[in-house]
């Protein structure tokens, strides 16, 4: 059996656009279902559909309509399945065998009524569960359903239109190309599929990692009373320092993939999409990190805050020695363009490690104090920030993609040794949790100001990478 191609398919939904629209409805109902929904990457699959949708120009008040009758469709049939077992749904497969997944939406609708239907359906990890429980508890019908439209109807424009309208600009004249936007696109895509991952896989292996968790002392000692994330802090180090030492090792093997890489970028480029990555490249310099870490450093300073000054003072004096130094030592020269204007290394990158660790370490400052999902958002600014810095650097041609990679390998040992030892002790006492988020914005939207501000006068690519250059 020959499977139709892409371009087959493309052209196929193209014809029948209302398939596009079932698609939308389907997944916002399966998102909304018990259990169902905290299995699929419902996010990075619906970025995808509305952006076919913008791009094959369908009515947004259509897909806007198909979400919203999904979402109350999948929350009304989790309402009617709670409501018709009630707690006995709890001895039934899998909620036997996994009981915290009712333990925490049933407390979050005893707490918060039946407004628990409208903030549950923002937060990932209970959202396809409360529904049920509010049929559990025996939530008059005509109050379930005044929630759950109102609830699908806040949901559906954040969930929907950013991507509609990323699509819909595929073809307006002065935008970039379908093949840039797709490329940006597929990033993005990438993105919320990690974070889509990571509370999943932390979810499940809960159990297991607390029911093998080491003694809460030693070198596993963790001031939050959780030593087996110690454990995987030591193991992500560990992974970080064998993936730099294979990739190095590889070097040579890996010179055809850079070249082809690069020629693949190269074959990208458009004015919008460079100002893009050179603002992204911007981010990950050593001149806007140090702006950021010295805002933020004095913040820290003013709120006597010794431990956490110290430990940011550390990662600034890593990023301005680690790669220079690691760069004298294997010596591998730049890609063409970039050798023609720099007169330095490229293996590893600087740009990438900055940007890894920096913002890395930022996550673990202030996520800590976070409520879980403030922290996943907060882990996705960080995730979009590295793997953008890491991109530009290779978009821009300053980097093979191979330096790239052993950048992120160095940067993840480095962020699990940080986190290791930043876990072993108190984090931030003394101060509510969006105190020092507050503060870290501050200063990046200063580090915004001073060094991005200026990007928007360049138009070209060889000005926007000039005027991006670093390590």
């Amino acid at each position: 059996m020959d499977w139709p191609t892409w371009t087959e398919t493309q052209a196929w939904l193209h014809a029948h656009p209302d398939w596009v629209l079932l698609m939308v409805f389907g997944l916002a109902a399966l998102e909304a279902l018990a259990v169902i929904g905290s299995i699929i990457p419902a996010v990075p699959i619906m970025v995808a559909l509305t952006l076919l949708a913008g791009s094959m120009d369908i009515n947004v008040w259509a897909v806007l309509t198909a979400a919203v009758a999904g979402a109350i469709v999948g929350d009304g049939i989790s309402y009617a399945i709670g409501r018709r077992f009630q707690h006995d749904i709890e001895h039934v497969w899998p909620f036997r065998t996994h009981p915290h997944w009712l333990e925490a939406s049933e407390a979050f609708v005893q707490r918060h009524g039946g407004k628990g239907l409208i903030i549950g359906r923002f937060i990932g990890p209970i959202r396809a569960f409360v529904p049920l429980a509010a049929g559990i508890f025996q939530m008059p019908l005509r109050r379930f359903l005044w929630f759950n439209v109102i609830s699908a109807l806040l949901w559906a424009p954040p969930n929907i239109l950013p991507g509609y309208w990323a699509g819909s600009l595929v073809t307006h004249p002065l935008m970039p190309g379908q093949n840039q936007v797709i490329f940006v696109g597929s990033l993005l895509v990438a993105i919320s599929l990690l974070l889509w991952f990571y509370p999943w896989l932390k979810g499940s292996t809960r159990r297991w990692r607390q029911g093998h968790a080491p003694v809460n002392r030693g070198i596993f000692k963790a001031a939050d009373g959780h030593p087996d994330n110690q454990v995987l802090a030591a193991l992500f180090c560990l992974g970080g320092l064998a993936g730099f030492t294979l990739l190095s090792l590889s070097l040579p093997a890996l010179a055809s993939l850079d070249q082809w890489l690069l020629t693949q970028m190269q074959a990208l480029h458009h004015p919008g999409i460079d100002l893009l990555f050179a603002v992204f490249n911007e981010a990950g310099s050593s001149r806007f990190l140090l702006t950021f870490g010295g805002l933020f450093g004095i913040w820290l300073l003013l709120r006597q805050q010794s431990r956490a000054l110290l430990y940011l003072v550390l990662v600034l004096a890593l990023c301005l020695t680690v790669p220079n130094g690691l760069k004298q030592l294997f010596a591998i020269p730049r890609p063409e363009l970039a050798a023609a204007v720099l007169d330095s290394y490229a293996y590893p990158s600087g740009h990438t490690y900055w940007g890894m660790v920096v913002w890395g370490f930022t996550y673990l400052l202030i996520g800590r104090a976070l409520g879980d999902n403030a922290r996943l958002w907060l882990l996705g600014v960080t995730l979009t920030l590295v793997v953008f810095v890491a991109t530009a650097r290779v978009f821009l041609g300053w980097h093979w993609s191979s330096d790239v990679a052993a950048s992120l390998c160095l940067g993840l040992a480095t962020l699990g040794a940080l986190r290791w030892a930043w876990y072993r002790h108190d984090g931030l006492a003394g101060m509510p949790a969006w105190e020092p988020a507050l503060a870290a914005g501050i200063a990046l939207l200063i580090s915004a100001f001073l060094w991005l501000h200026p990007l928007h006068e360049l138009t070209t690519l060889p000005g926007l990478a000039t005027r991006s250059l670093g390590a």
